[in-house]
């Protein structure tokens, strides 16, 4: 029987900020078969860092983990079935 687990990883778009974690935590999940959805907290923009956060999305994230604002929290954050499990060495731990 196959147990269905609903995955979502909130962190950043390599492709604007790399991030390490955040590709670990979905190559970890690709190589262990787990479905997920990968939800960018930023977006393109026109200043120095050629990005900046997404305004729906952090409201999300800030509301999920029950913090007044993100300032200080670290990418990636990651969801299981709904529940806060951390970052993604927290992950590592849960899947081991």
């Amino acid at each position: 029987m196959e147990i269905l687990v609903k995955v979502k990883i909130y962190g950043f778009d390599s492709s604007l900020k790399y991030c390490m974690y955040c590709e670990m935590a979905k190559k970890l999940c690709t190589r262990k078969k787990i479905d997920f959805d990968f939800i960018s907290v930023i977006k393109k923009a026109d200043n120095k860092d050629g990005y900046e956060l997404i305004p729906e999305i952090e409201n999300e994230l800030v509301k999920l983990l029950g913090k007044s604002e993100l300032k200080g929290t670290t990418m990636p954050q990651i969801f299981v079935d709904g529940n806060h499990i951390g970052g993604c060495d927290d992950f590592k731990k849960f899947l081991s």
